[in-house]
């Protein structure tokens, strides 16, 4: 480094601005001219200057994390069943700071962004994936960001192939012999639920032919539906969801089907519904306080250290065992 430029007022003498700006600069705050930022660049590469970047305290200031959930969408209910465990996780990964959650969907964080504003310190992307131009635009404003239960880097997640392997497992272990796939094309994680389903039956069920109905809507789980599976030699339906799975009951009453002499179901998610089922949906349990936690923790020493390597992390569920198999 020149003996000139020890400090970040050294370089705002030799560039003409004042300390602020020179550490605007290197914070890539968006208000700065384009012409300033690489003014002081030049200026800092031509006398080998790096600033030292200290730790910011998380511990005595109110910090602004920012839950994002996706746009709203009509044809695809986002209801928050756990949002209880989600908050307490996020927020015990703070615990001794102040901090503000606050919620709000993609579009209403995209409004906020506008004209360069700074919305917060940091940012979760609840269950979906920010777009390429809201990464692009938290980057340069050096706000962090992770994703939480979107396997789009950096993220916190849960493995839904070995979630499904395993109720797989526990179906084998009981004795069914073809189980089918009931998948919803609209959500972003059917395929990899799907793969674990057509990977376990090769595994597991050698030589039966895998059975796989695919719907767009919820509202598609028709007795049917339900009553074609069984005509294909189908005992057990594993659901994409939850959901899925407590509209095929309904759709199981309506055709006089019976669960699980008939017709075996299994779930995934485990919501409040799935445990006040008859008989109890056997689904896996997805570990969503200790995904927000880690994910938490995470984004806070990002707000203190800056320089943390990114998340790539993933948590098997758990496997709940009802009546329904």
């Amino acid at each position: 480094m020149s003996a000139q430029v020890r400090t970040i007022g050294d370089l705002a003498r030799l560039v003409e601005v004042s300390p602020s700006t020179i550490s605007r600069v290197f914070n890539n705050d968006p208000k700065i001219s384009a012409r300033t930022r690489q003014k002081v660049l030049d200026v800092a590469k031509e006398h080998d200057f790096t600033p030292s970047r200290r730790k910011r305290s998380v511990l005595n200031r109110e910090l602004r994390i920012l839950l994002v959930t996706p746009a709203p969408d009509p044809q695809i209910p986002h209801i928050m069943e756990e949002a209880m465990s989600l908050f307490n996780g996020l927020s015990n990964a703070f615990m001794g700071s102040r901090r503000i959650l606050e919620v709000m969907n993609s579009e209403e964080l995209t409004k906020n962004m506008e004209g360069g504003r700074r919305i917060g310190d940091g940012v979760v992307s609840v269950f979906h994936k920010l777009g390429d131009e809201i990464c692009i635009k938290l980057k340069n404003a050096g706000i962090p960001y992770i994703h939480l239960n979107r396997t789009v880097s950096p993220y916190v997640s849960t493995n839904d192939f070995k979630g499904f392997s395993i109720l797989a497992s526990h179906l084998a272990t009981r004795g069914y012999r073809k189980p089918a796939y009931l998948g919803f094309t609209r959500h972003p994680r059917s395929e990899e639920r799907k793969a674990a389903y057509l990977g376990a039956m090769i595994r597991l069920f050698p030589g039966v032919d895998p059975l796989v109905e695919e719907i767009s809507l919820p509202t598609e789980v028709t007795p049917e539906l339900l009553r074609s599976i069984i005509d294909r030699d189908a005992d057990a339906l594993m659901c994409f969801n939850d959901e899925s799975a407590l509209r095929a009951y309904v759709a199981c009453s309506e055709a006089g089907i019976t669960i699980p002499e008939d017709l075996a179901i299994t779930g995934y998610d485990d919501v409040p519904a799935a445990s006040l089922s008859n008989p109890r949906l056997t689904t896996v349990k997805l570990p969503i306080y200790h995904v927000a936690h880690l994910a938490g923790r995470w984004l806070r020493d990002v707000i203190r250290d800056r320089d943390t390597p990114p998340i790539s992390l993933e948590i098997t569920g758990e496997l709940i065992v009802g009546g329904s198999t």
